[in-house]
């Protein structure tokens, strides 16, 4: 399944601070 979704990505500032959200991990898995 692929999700196609963008914005600022203010909701998840702490998580990127330090790397792009499509970096982040999701679920159990770390990119």
């Amino acid at each position: 399944m692929l999700i196609l979704a963008g914005g600022s990505g203010t909701r998840v500032y702490p998580l990127t601070a330090n790397r792009p959200k499509p970096g982040i991990s999701f679920g159990a898995r770390l990119k």
